[in-house]
């Protein structure tokens, strides 16, 4: 009785935080969101495990996200193996290798553009650098995503380094954690690079020649 409350009271904190940043995100301006992102991007691309990988997995952006297109671009021109997700019904993902922009189709069940069937699928082991979307993450490397559990499956089957971006506006102070949430290593806004101390798994902050928050 008291897990089901407790599960009760986390859905609806998680509810009520989407609520706001949703609204937040709502009042930015288009380029004001192109701006930010490509400051973003510049912080990305200093992060020495970004630089030093060789297969990178990146979300495709849409609405009042963190536009990824001009990263997965500059990823590719920098020789880097691009994998991004390809959602299905019951919270299930994969992702598939593009070699272009070209290489999405359009036309995705959920409106986000996504790798053809034909495209070759990564094992979630291989991946070396995930760069990952969320409504709203804190500076202990919580995330808020949009609910239905994507990308914390997905996640959970891969030793990445796992990088989070968002808007500052969308840097809460505190995101509800249940047991199945995936924690970033990393947070990126456009004010600063957040390495993320961890008692298990990859620590970003004990990487000796890691980014300093900028």
């Amino acid at each position: 009785m008291h897990l089901l409350r407790d599960c009760d009271r986390l859905v609806k904190e998680k509810n009520g935080l989407r609520a706001e940043t949703r609204e937040k995100l709502h009042m930015m301006k288009k380029d004001e969101l192109v701006s930010a992102s490509e400051v973003i991007a510049n912080k990305l691309f200093s992060i020495p495990q970004l630089l030093n990988a060789d297969i990178v997995f990146c979300y495709v952006s849409i609405d009042k996200e963190v536009q990824t297109q001009p990263i997965i671009e500059r990823l590719l021109e920098l020789g880097k193996k691009v994998c991004v997700p390809r959602c299905y019904r019951g919270g299930v993902m994969d992702a598939r290798f593009i070699s272009s922009l070209e290489d999405l189709d359009r036309s995705g069940p959920f409106g986000i553009p996504e790798p053809r069937d034909d495209a070759e699928i990564v094992d979630p082991i291989a991946i070396d650098f995930a760069i990952v979307p969320g409504l709203a993450f804190d500076r202990r490397g919580n995330r808020l995503g949009k609910g239905a559990g994507y990308y914390d499956r997905y996640l959970s089957a891969t030793n990445a380094v796992k990088c989070g971006v968002c808007l500052a506006k969308a840097l809460i102070d505190s995101v509800p954690v249940g047991a199945y949430d995936i924690q970033m290593d990393i947070v990126v806004t456009e004010d600063n690079v957040y390495l993320i101390e961890k008692t298990e798994g990859f620590d970003a902050s004990t990487t000796q020649d890691s980014a300093a928050a900028v």
